[in-house]
């Protein structure tokens, strides 16, 4: 749970890495829904359509957000939820 826990909070960390200062706190709360979402399908449909909307601008941020996406369990079972 920890572990997860974790994993979520380097990846929200690595994508804001990517992003200029006016960017990162709407694209976190985007992260933090989807990681949230209690239907972990939908979750990472939004994952997948958020870093489709980073991948113009924000590439490096995009292609962040894309690697591993698809093994990650984004549901809440993983642990309480991320804010």
């Amino acid at each position: 749970m920890l572990c997860r826990r974790r994993h979520k909070f380097h990846k929200r960390r690595n994508v804001a890495d990517h992003l200029p200062d006016r960017e990162k706190a709407w694209v976190d709360a985007k992260l933090v829904q989807a990681f949230n979402h209690p239907d972990p399908d939908l979750g990472l449909r939004n994952a997948k359509h958020l870093a489709g909307l980073l991948d113009k601008a924000h590439p490096g941020a995009a292609s962040s957000l894309g690697e591993g996406l698809g093994g990650w369990c984004l549901s809440p079972r993983g642990g309480p939820p991320l804010s």
